[in-house]
C-alpha cells in the first residue's frame, strides 16, 4: 500500500472558495462565533473579522478526494487563517547593523508552520486581496505605465502621466512582499516542503455590477474606481512580480485557472463571489489545476 500524500491549504480569504468546492458543511466546524453581519461581504465571508480560526482545520479523507477529482493516495487539511486570527503581517522584517535583512515569525504564523512539519505540499492563498488596493481604488493622479513581463505591451494612453517601470516595480514590492516574506519563511523552517502559490483571480472589468464592494467600500466610495485597462495592467504586473520573486527560491506559482478569465483578461462574473474573491465553482478548478502539478 502507498504511503499517502500529504496536503495542505494555508491561506485567507482567497481560501474560503477553495473550502467551498471541497465540503459546503465546513462552517459548521467553526468554532463559537459572534454572529455580525457585514453588508460590505457576501454570505460566504461572514464573521470574517469576528471568528478565530487559529486551531481549526477542515480534514478532507483520501476517499472523498478520490471521489471527486479522481486523486488517489492523498489526504487533504485546509487551514483558513480569518481576519480575526491575523489580520496583518505573518513576518516582521527589519535591517541588521550591517544593512542585511533578518525575518521573524509573529507567534500565529510560527504555529501554522508547525503543522506543516510532515507534509509533503503546502497550498497558498494568502494574502490573495493585497492586489486589489492596487487595481481598483482610484486614489492617485491620472497615470499610466507599460505593463511589467509584457514583450509587446499596450501603448500608452497620451492624456495620463507616465510613470517609469523602476517606479512601478517599487511601488508594488510593498504588496508583494508579504507573500514573499512569508513563504520564503516557510521554506526555510521546512526545507522538503513543496509550496504552491496560486495567484488572486483577476479583478472585474465591471465592478460596480456587484454589490458586495468588500473591505474596499469606504475607500471606493471616496475615490472611485480605477479605469480597466490600467486596473488590469496593475494586476498582470503585480502577478509577474510576485511570480518571478517566489520562483527564485523555489516557490511553484500557478496562474488563476484560464476557464475563469474573459477574452480580454477580466474574471468572468460567474466565477465571482463579491468583489475579489472567486466562488465554489471557481475553487473547483484551482483545484483540479493543482491536483494536475502533484
Amino acid at each position: 500500500m502507498k504511503p499517502l500524500k500529504k496536503i495542505g491549504l494555508l491561506g485567507h480569504s482567497h481560501s474560503v472558495c477553495m473550502l467551498d468546492s471541497m465540503d459546503k458543511d465546513w462552517r459548521d466546524q467553526l468554532p463559537s462565533q459572534e454572529k455580525s453581519p457585514d453588508e460590505r461581504y457576501p454570505e460566504t465571508h461572514q464573521n470574517w473579522f469576528t471568528t478565530d480560526t487559529k486551531d481549526f482545520v477542515v480534514d478532507i479523507p483520501s476517499q472523498k478526494l478520490n471521489e471527486k477529482f479522481a486523486v488517489e493516495d492523498t489526504d487533504l487539511s485546509l487551514y483558513p487563517i480569518y481576519g480575526a486570527t491575523a489580520g496583518g503581517n505573518l513576518t516582521t522584517c527589519t535591517l541588521d547593523a550591517a544593512g542585511n535583512k533578518q525575518m521573524f515569525l509573529t507567534e500565529v504564523y510560527n504555529s501554522y508552520l508547525k503543522k506543516f512539519k510532515d507534509y509533503d505540499y503546502m497550498i497558498s492563498t494568502i494574502f490573495g486581496n493585497d492586489h486589489a488596493f492596487l487595481a481598483y481604488v482610484d486614489n492617485l493622479p491620472g497615470y499610466d505605465f507599460l505593463e511589467l513581463g509584457n514583450e509587446n505591451p499596450n501603448p500608452l494612453e497620451k492624456q495620463f502621466r507616465p510613470i517609469d517601470q523602476y517606479d512601478i516595480t517599487k511601488f508594488m514590492t510593498g504588496y508583494t512582499d508579504n507573500i514573499v516574506h512569508a513563504l520564503y519563511c516557510a521554506t526555510s523552517m521546512n526545507p522538503n516542503l513543496k509550496i504552491i502559490h496560486l495567484l488572486p483571480p483577476p479583478p472585474l472589468k465591471k465592478p460596480d455590477t456587484t454589490i458586495f464592494k468588500e473591505i474596499l467600500q469606504p475607500l471606493l466610495e471616496e475615490h472611485g474606481i480605477l479605469r480597466p485597462s490600467l486596473r488590469l495592467k496593475l494586476y498582470n504586473s503585480y502577478c509577474w512580480i510576485l511570480s518571478k520573486k517566489l520562483t527564485e527560491f523555489g516557490v511553484k506559482v500557478l496562474p488563476p485557472p484560464p476557464e475563469s478569465f474573459t477574452k480580454d483578461g477580466y474574471k468572468k462574473m460567474s466565477f465571482t463571489d463579491g468583489l475579489t474573491h472567486g466562488n465554489a465553482k471557481y475553487g473547483e478548478l484551482c483545484w483540479r489545476q493543482i491536483f494536475k502539478e502533484i
